[in-house]
């Protein structure tokens, strides 16, 4: 079975370190991919939680 494992790419903790981190501890463990999520649009009540940060996912992966 193959398992992966989606990174958080909103929010205050969306930095390249920590997302970075985040994937190199995800290799180590064996996690067969990594995923990212992509918001085209986020309606202001809805955004809770991100504080307005939504890093591009190909950025995201690129980090």
């Amino acid at each position: 079975m193959h398992v992966g494992i989606s990174l958080r790419n909103m929010g205050e903790q969306s930095t390249p370190a920590t997302m970075s981190a985040c994937a190199m501890a995800a290799e180590d463990a064996g996690f067969e991919s990594i995923w990212v999520v992509d918001h085209i649009a986020i309606p202001p009540d809805h955004a809770e939680g991100s504080n307005g940060r939504y890093v591009d996912p190909l950025v995201s992966l690129a980090w």
